[in-house]
């Protein structure tokens, strides 16, 4: 076995500890005589005295018991001549307070006969640990391979937990990494490491597998993925980084890797299975509110059990998308949401078929609440659509509904909301907020751009040039038009692009519309087109 996995395989031992601590004595370097840690170790041994050393087998590792031999002596000289002679792997001493002489470094060095200097421990207890790792290096997988199945048969509850015990397992540095490379929980210096390109690209494979990688520094990234859907790519994946070592020893690490995630996708899965159930109660519970005029003893009795409040002051918060969410995307998004808002607004999410409600509640005595206008909450509800996509690839945007009392105020707060969204899905930017209270012109416009009537009209009218803008580049640029009030200059500004840019696609307007831009009831029909239809 080369000195390399000597140095792995009893990484839980008081060898591993001992070299680890020497590493960092200033009074004493780890090893020396580098050149032959490539040297081939067929066992450990104890000795007790220098002389002991001409009748060892070759290929041992020799370990000192406390006083056998003084660094700062000729003993360790001897020593160091006597195992070349004998063929042996190397030695093992307990550190001193004086530093060894800078002869005896040399000699070491030029026989290329390592010499570990550990920090004071019972180095008989070492070797007879050691030594059945060396002469049968399997052991050492069943036994990782043992504590890991037996840790992880309880389920982790946590990313923070499944790293910390794979930390103590292992001993290696360890990480959960999403596919694109983020850090999800664990170790910095591991993620910075599975953070490399072409990692990047092994993990956002449609079939993912574990595999091993070399990385900078002479170093071995690890990679497992977490895996709740077979079907689908992995979107969580466990990173372990190692000094080289030859695959027997990489195997196990991947297997206990494998054992932890397939743990974590058991909670992934237990995890997904509580929110779906709860995510459908809640929302036949909110159904039930909703379609009901009075509340029945029943609904009262579910909300009790749900610990929804009904009496207050109730602020509702509708978010929905510009694009479509996959049924994969829809649950990772609401998870996120879940956890997200109970932190940040004390409340819980319901889903709707086509967004996510939440609301929050206050109690004022005396009369009605300011409504929650304030550009501080709308700012708390555009951060947390930043942090739930950050990359704004589902087009999150929300509407906030007005501040209405007690259980029949979350339907009409509810139904506010929806308007205000639907307005907001019409804006122009990322993470757009519009709050409307029942007065506004922008409820009304809403509410009745919302009609199917009108919806089956802006189709028809815009049917030409939806059909030839599949990535809505010219409906931005005329709806940016129309509402900057025909300024092609304005409009530049807003999108980006050069005016001779926003004047071609104009042309190219006019022509797919065979619409008068310069006449004011052409203008009109087109904004309220697209604003029914609510682009992007």
């Amino acid at each position: 076995m080369p000195w390399r996995e000597v140095l792995f395989c009893e990484h839980r031992s008081d060898y591993r500890r001992a070299t680890s601590r020497a590493r960092c004595d200033s009074r004493a370097p780890s090893h020396r005589g580098r050149s032959g840690l490539t040297r081939h170790v067929a066992r450990v041994l104890p000795c007790t005295d220098v002389h002991d050393l001409a009748r060892i087998e070759p290929d041992s590792l020799v370990v000192f018991v406390s006083g056998a031999i003084e660094l700062h002596d000729l003993s360790t000289d001897l020593a160091i001549r006597l195992a070349r002679s004998a063929g042996a792997a190397g030695l093992v001493t307990e550190a001193s307070t004086r530093e060894p002489a800078l002869a005896t470094k040399r000699l070491a060095d030029t026989l290329a006969i390592p010499v570990i200097i550990a920090a004071p421990v019972d180095l008989d207890r070492v070797s007879a640990r050691c030594d059945p790792y060396v002469r049968a290096p399997e052991i050492h997988a069943l036994k990782m391979l043992g504590e890991t199945v037996d840790r992880f048969l309880t389920l982790p509850t946590s990313a923070d937990e499944m790293i910390d015990n794979l930390r103590k397992l292992l001993r290696v540095p360890v990480a959960l990494v999403d596919s694109e490379g983020h850090l999800v929980a664990g170790d910095s210096k591991c993620h910075s490491l599975a953070n490399a390109a072409d990692i990047r690209r092994e993990m956002s494979v449609m079939r993912p597998a574990p595999g091993v990688f070399s990385a900078e520094r002479g170093k071995f990234v690890l990679l497992q993925p977490i895996r709740t859907d077979r079907r689908a790519p992995a979107n969580l994946w466990l990173a372990a980084v190692t000094d080289p070592l030859p695959s027997r020893l990489h195997r196990p690490v991947l297997h206990a890797l494998g054992v932890a995630a397939l743990s974590y996708a058991g909670h992934l899965a237990s995890q997904a299975t509580r929110i779906e159930r709860e995510s459908r109660h809640r929302s036949m519970l909110l159904a039930e509110l909703i379609d009901s005029e009075q509340v029945s003893a029943s609904t009262l009795e579910k909300t009790s059990a749900l610990q929804w409040r009904l009496g207050g002051w109730h602020t509702v918060a509708y978010i929905t998308g510009r694009v479509d969410l996959t049924e994969i995307a829809g649950r990772a998004m609401a998870a996120s949401l879940e956890s997200l808002v109970a932190a940040e607004f004390g409340s819980f999410v319901v889903e709707q078929s086509d967004g996510y409600v939440f609301w929050t509640t206050t109690e004022v005595q005396g009369g009605r609440p300011t409504d929650a206008r304030d550009s501080e909450y709308l700012e708390s509800v555009r951060k947390l659509m930043s942090a739930v996509d950050p990359k704004d690839r589902w087009g999150l945007c929300a509407g906030i509904g007005s501040t209405e009392f007690g259980a029949a105020g979350i339907k009409r707060s509810l139904s506010a909301a929806r308007k205000a969204a639907l307005v907001a899905k019409g804006r122009a930017g990322m993470y757009p907020v519009e709050h409307t209270s029942t007065s506004s012109a922008a409820v009304l416009l809403a509410g009745w751009s919302s009609t199917s009537s009108l919806r089956e009209s802006a189709t028809e009218i815009l049917g030409r040039l939806l059909a030839s803008d599949s990535n809505r580049e010219l409906l931005r640029t005329l709806r940016s038009y129309l509402d900057h009030e025909s300024s092609a200059t304005n409009t530049a500004e807003q999108l980006g692009v050069h005016r001779n840019t926003v004047l071609l696609r104009l042309e190219r307007i006019r022509a797919l519309l065979d619409a008068d831009l310069s006449n004011p009831d052409d203008r009109l029909l087109l904004q309220l087109a697209i604003r029914s239809l609510a682009p992007e």
